[in-house]
């Protein structure tokens, strides 16, 4: 017989524990879907009779809780749960609800072992007012133990509110353990039995957590969540200057001008990056934009140079490729120790970027700085020995040596994932001194990420990142990847030794032992094979011999010379060479094309998409991640020629009207020098090429002033918003495509500034700025946007554009014409004579805007300007220009 069968004829003799045993068995027979039989098969059951069904339900759980560990506990809790919802059942029998009681004190005591999901449960739906609080505090550690307690330590809490539970604990082992949605939930609870005084404080520590992280996103959304901005009044600002600072580190002068807006505090900043990066008679106007209070740029300071970090030349880079070089760098190590008090080790690591989440990164190269020598051990070289690693574990291990690492636990676990096959090495590191907890122990109010924010705090200069997303895999490495990962090392050791100088009792208590988690070690011989496999296949794909240097190579142009130049070793001379620039795009049927220009000239993405007959709106800039595997080069160094897949070459007319010697990029290694363009056109595959007109000047004066105009890209949930701001005059367009991760290109091509309320994409940003509105009502997005921009409130606009589209083209219509192009109120058209039409939509406007002029979207009195469906005075309408 079916254990369904089985189940019936015991429950009609009242055997219960009989009941409890066929169940299961239902249980294990239905395999995946054994919790959704069991419980459809028991409210089945429970139909016949509900009452009576019910009682004879808590009996079998009464006798299933004699094997705590069954799963069928939960079912039946589940269903017992789901039946007293929805049926009205008699109070559990006295005797049942006593023994319940016991067992569940005995959980609480942890004499026996029950899952932590059915004793919050049966809490949850019996709710014993008698347990004693010492049980249920001593049970609340228990769950803090583990992450899977988490959520039944939430129940216990909300079923018993009136428990002295200690919630600041709480709420600091939650996020501790990054689990900072039930802390949240937590905080919820709180909020709904009452206790208002204990919320708020649990909300202002949820915002000091996230601080202690350095996760200001989040920080910044708590404070406006919660409306604590009186609380923590620099959040907001902190937030801002790390937008500020990414469109000043990318040189984006326009954009940050304008992202500013009329915010004093980074209205300074900005200036100060200005004259840092010696641009100060652009520093100088934007002091008299804003009219600040400090002190103007000297005129005559000339062009700077931004200051980076330098490694001085009595510190010599040593590439370590063999077992014999990384003994001599141990034996170097051994004499520095005879010699120093203290060995400071400064150590990172560098991979290839992968940008997908189930992609694990290999990593190929790792720095050690110690002394007056930065070592740069090749991975790639030495991966197959297994002395090195041999070696490697020592140094680590010894905790006479200190070493100094910025996120170095992650950088450990990628190693370690890199060479599973290695023994013990990349299991710990003995002596480490974590830089960022060093940074936030030392200088309270630091709040950056980066390895270039602490250098800049600590040393007064910042990092040269262009190197950041090399391909770390190709071999030989550049002079550039050379210097950039030796002062990522060097950078430590110089950093730690500041900060001891003036605090040697912080310095020396930082150290700390780091080892793997035994979950994430834990491989078996055949997923150690696979990794190894793997890695050596990603390692053997890089060749020691260049693309570019093999394509050159194999091309013979018979219209005038083609050289290559080592980077390092060529100078250019500006009036000598015409200096190309390679920019990647990406069109609708992500075909990849590659535009050559001059490197003074800037691509015209209208002309190219009349160029290729694409539509414009489908012509974007490929993302770093499509020029490293589309085209096979990181962004910046892209070459004209000799990509990893097939892509349409474009040459700028002007390239072949010029009779100077070209200079082009030739990867990460080399320069192209061209004799001429014909010449240049035939390495590039002289009838597949494609000439056109695709560059608009950097020096077209139209165009500067268009790039200090306000431009925006509205979220897809701003559309109300959006058409508010046109009706301003104000350029926004609204993003309208299904594949979010084009949002960003699409702000970066057009020089847009992003407005959203999505706080997971601004936690995405790359080079776009962007502005995140605090609010989800229109009404209160309108006064933000147009406070912190600087916009007019005066209600005066000199050029409204069209509130559907947003173009600024509108021509004058009659009113048969605007009759037959929209529906239009009779009404209306008996009292209106004159209409506009958008040039490019046909929507009709009439001369009813006046009265939209007048009006002041301030405060209250925007809620009475703006209706609910978006358009003012209840009728579309267009800035009169009789």
């Amino acid at each position: 017989m079916q254990p369904r069968e089985m189940f019936y004829q015991s429950a009609a003799s009242g055997d219960s524990s009989a009941c409890a045993v066929y169940l299961q068995q239902l249980y294990n027979s239905s395999g995946a879907k054994g919790f959704a039989s069991c419980r459809s098969f028991l409210l089945e059951f429970a139909r016949q009779d509900e009452n009576n069904s019910v009682q004879f339900l808590w009996s079998i759980l009464l006798s299933a809780w004699n094997d705590a560990t069954s799963p069928i506990l939960y079912v039946l809790l589940m269903t017992l749960e789901e039946l007293e919802k929805k049926i009205h059942v008699q109070p559990t029998a006295p005797q049942i609800r006593d023994s319940l009681f016991e067992k569940i004190l005995a959980a609480l005591r942890l004499e026996n072992i029950v899952d932590v999901k059915v004793v919050a449960k049966a809490i949850g739906i019996c709710k014993f007012a008698d347990i004693p609080q010492t049980y249920l505090l001593e049970y609340a550690n228990h769950l803090l133990k583990n992450k899977d307690g988490f959520t039944a330590l939430l129940k216990c809490v909300e079923v018993y509110p009136r428990c002295p539970w200690p919630y600041n604990s709480f709420i600091e082992q939650l996020t501790a353990n990054n689990t900072w949605s039930i802390a949240e939930q937590l905080v919820n609870v709180v909020r709904e039995s009452g206790n208002l005084e204990t919320t708020r404080d649990l909300q202002v520590i949820l915002v000091h957590q996230a601080l202690e992280k350095s996760d200001l996103k989040r920080a910044h959304r708590y404070v406006t969540q919660f409306n604590l901005h009186a609380d923590f009044p620099n959040v907001e600002n902190v937030v801002r200057e790390e937008s500020l600072e990414k469109l000043c580190s990318q040189k984006k002068w326009s954009l940050a001008i304008n992202f500013v807006g009329n915010n004093a505090a980074l209205q300074v900043q900005l200036f100060r990056k200005l004259v840092a990066a010696g641009e100060n008679t652009m520093a100088n106007k934007v002091h008299d934009k804003f009219q600040l209070e400090i002190e103007k740029a000297p005129e005559d300071a000339g062009t700077l140079v931004e200051k980076f970090v330098e490694i001085p030349s009595s510190v010599s880079i040593e590439l370590v490729k063999t077992l014999e070089t990384v003994v001599t760098m141990e034996q170097y190590i051994n004499d520095i120790r005879c010699h120093e008090e203290i060995v400071w080790m400064g150590i990172d690591a560098e991979w290839k970027p992968v940008f997908r989440k189930d992609d694990h990164p290999f990593a190929s190269v790792l720095q050690i700085a110690v002394g007056t020598k930065v070592f740069i051990l090749d991975l790639i070289a030495l991966s197959e020995s297994q002395g090195v690693f041999t070696i490697l574990h020592q140094l680590l291990t010894d905790a006479t040596i200190i070493k100094i690492g910025f996120g170095f636990a992650h950088d450990l676990r990628v190693l370690r994932h890199t060479f599973p096959e290695m023994n013990a090495c990349f299991r710990q590191i003995q002596a480490l001194i974590e830089m960022k907890d060093v940074l936030h122990a030392a200088f309270p109010n630091y709040h950056g990420k980066g390895l270039s924010s602490a250098t800049s705090i600590v040393l007064g200069a910042s990092l040269d990142k262009t190197q950041q997303v090399s391909n770390w895999h190709s071999r030989p490495l550049s002079q550039p990847q050379l210097k950039y990962a030796a002062t990522d090392a060097w950078c430590l050791v110089h950093m730690i030794r500041e900060i001891y100088a003036n605090n040697p009792t912080l310095v020396v208590s930082m150290q700390q032992s780091v080892k793997m988690n035994e979950h994430e070690d834990l491989k078996s011989a055949q997923e150690i094979a696979g990794i190894v496999e793997r890695r050596r296949a990603q390692f053997s794909q890089e060749k020691e011999i260049d693309p570019v240097v093999e394509y050159v190579q194999s091309r013979t142009p018979s219209c005038g010379a083609v050289k290559l130049w080592p980077l390092e070793h060529f100078v250019v001379t500006p009036d000598t060479y015409l200096s190309l620039n390679t920019i990647c795009l990406m069109t609708q049927d992500s075909a990849p094309h590659v535009v050559v220009l001059p490197q003074s000239g800037k691509v015209d993405l209208a002309l190219f998409a009349q160029a290729s007959g694409c539509p414009r709106r489908r012509v974007r800039l490929a993302t770093a991640q499509e020029c490293i595997e589309v085209f096979g080069y990181i962004p910046g160094s892209v070459p004209p020629v000799a990509h990893a897949s097939p892509v349409q070459v474009w040459i700028d007319l002007s390239i072949m009207e010029t009779e100077l010697p070209l200079l082009a990029g030739g990867g990460l290694h080399h320069l192209i020098e061209c004799s001429n363009s014909e010449s240049l056109k035939e390495l590039c595959g002289e009838n597949e090429v494609k000439v056109a007109a695709l560059c608009k000047g950097s020096s077209n004066a139209a165009a500067t002033s268009d790039d200090n105009k306000l431009r925006f890209l509205s979220d897809s949930n701003l559309g109300k918003v959006s058409r508010w701001l046109r009706m301003r005059g104000v350029d926004i367009v609204q993003f309208d495509d299904l594949d979010r991760s084009k949002f960003l290109d699409q702000a970066i091509t057009e020089k847009r500034i992003i407005l959203t309320s999505d706080r997971k994409l601004a936690q995405r940003r790359s080079a776009a700025a962007y502005f995140l509105v605090s609010s989800d009502d229109p009404r209160k997005q309108f006064p933000e946007i147009i406070k912190h921009f600087g916009l007019s409130t005066t209600g005066e606009v000199s050029e409204p554009r069209c509130s559907r589209c947003n173009c600024d083209g509108f021509r004058m219509v009659d009113r048969e014409t605007a009759r037959n192009a929209q529906r239009i109120p009779e009404e209306t058209l008996e009292t209106i004579s004159e209409y506009w039409q958008c040039q490019a939509c046909k929507k009709i406007f009439w001369t009813a805007w006046k009265r939209f002029q007048a009006m002041r979207f301030q405060d209250k009195q925007a809620d009475d300007s703006v209706d609910d469906s978006g358009d003012v005075d209840g009728a579309d309408n267009r800035e009169d220009k009789a």
